[in-house]
């Protein structure tokens, strides 16, 4: 006789089949099972639910003392060093200004004799200038006119040459003389005494270079006549 083959409804039980080890979805009741931890995750899941860290074996201790001893020294050897570094920029900074000082005089020294050929030459010119200007207009004629423009164009250029050197022109504020900055070579006598030694007249400009007078601003001054005489004398011209 013929063995029939098993019908598909009846189960792998019946069949006495072979077990394979595999888990059929009918046979599983609940939730899946969860998938085991990785490696990494059980050892970060030790470290953190792990026993706390042990202090140092007091064998340890000494070098570690040792350690912060050396920090410490490395420490105050790198504020030394930046305080020797700042001192050091502060000297270097000093030198650089007085040799740049040393520098400036040297350059003052050298061109001043210039400059004041060129102050000199310049308050010739003005002069005669003004002196042409004081001249009736009458009596001047057509060339004349043309030697007024001659000078003050030459004064102009003068003036220029000097500024382009640094060096300007100055004429003090008030009636009150400053020794520093001006000086009186004429002297007008008056009677009233609260005008003495005022600045009666400019005569010439003054000239710096920087802060250094080149040539301090000429002026008159009044001074109170003796026994209150008072001179016949005008206010005005040069001395």
């Amino acid at each position: 006789m013929e063995k029939s083959a098993p019908d598909e409804g009846e189960g792998r039980e019946g069949a006495n089949w072979p077990s394979t080890g595999v888990i059929e979805p009918q046979q599983c009741e609940g939730k899946p099972p969860e998938p085991a931890p990785r490696p990494e995750e059980a050892a970060d899941a030790a470290r953190v639910d792990g026993p706390p860290l042990a202090l140092p074996e007091p064998a340890l201790r000494p070098h570690l003392q040792a350690i912060g001893t050396k920090l410490e020294a490395l420490h105050q050897d790198f504020e030394t060093k930046l305080k020797y570094d700042a001192a050091k920029d502060r000297q270097l900074d000093a030198l650089h200004k007085e040799l740049q000082a040393h520098r400036d005089d040297l350059y003052f020294k050298i061109l001043r004799p210039v400059l004041m050929d060129l102050i000199a030459m310049y308050d010739d010119l003005h002069s005669i200038a003004r002196h042409e200007d004081g001249r009736n207009p009458a009596d001047v004629s057509e060339g004349e006119i043309r030697m007024r423009r001659n000078l003050a164009s030459f004064v102009d250029t003068i003036e220029e040459i000097l500024e382009r050197y640094g060096v300007s022109a100055y004429s003090e504020e008030g009636d009150t003389v400053s020794p520093q900055r001006q000086r009186s070579i004429k002297q007008v006598e008056i009677s009233d005494p609260g005008q003495d030694r005022r600045i009666a007249e400019r005569l010439r400009v003054g000239f710096r270079y920087g802060d250094k007078v080149l040539r301090p601003e000429i002026v008159a001054t009044f001074k109170v006549a003796p026994n209150n005489r008072v001179a016949n004398l005008a206010v005005g011209g040069e001395g």
